[in-house]
């Protein structure tokens, strides 16, 4: 299964950033969706969960709780060997999760490329 999420300090961030997200995954050199809009209905509901340590940075207060959303695909099996597989997390255009973690005052913006990370899986044979 993979598996991401963000979470922010409120409902309209995290829905903002759903709206310009587009999570890539490219498996063994091949991209295992076509489209954004394929890749978005994987996403489940926003949601609230208890705030952590980094809800400190909530502009205005601290909250108790903060909204998340997951996105999960459950690729199946994979076959015996060794597996490449490539993340790229982007957003299309500028969000914010509403926290100022540079302590300029101001939400912090994410914006282009958020993540690009390779790994490799093996698989054994069973």
């Amino acid at each position: 299964m993979f598996a991401s999420g963000w979470g922010a300090c409120h409902h309209g961030n995290v829905q903002s950033y759903l709206t310009a997200s587009y999570l890539e995954f490219i498996l063994d050199g091949g991209s295992l969706f076509g489209s954004k809009g394929e890749v978005s209905q994987y996403w489940g509901p926003i949601f609230q969960v208890p705030a952590g340590p980094s809800a400190t940075a909530c502009m205005g207060k601290t909250p108790e709780m903060i909204w998340r959303a997951d996105w999960s695909y459950d690729y199946g099996y994979l076959e015996a060997g060794d597996h490449t597989l490539r993340f790229i997390n982007k957003v299309d255009h500028p969000v914010t999760d509403a926290a100022d973690y540079d302590g300029d005052g101001n939400p912090d913006l994410f914006k282009g490329i958020l993540r690009d990370m390779e790994i490799t899986i093996h698989v054994e044979d069973r």
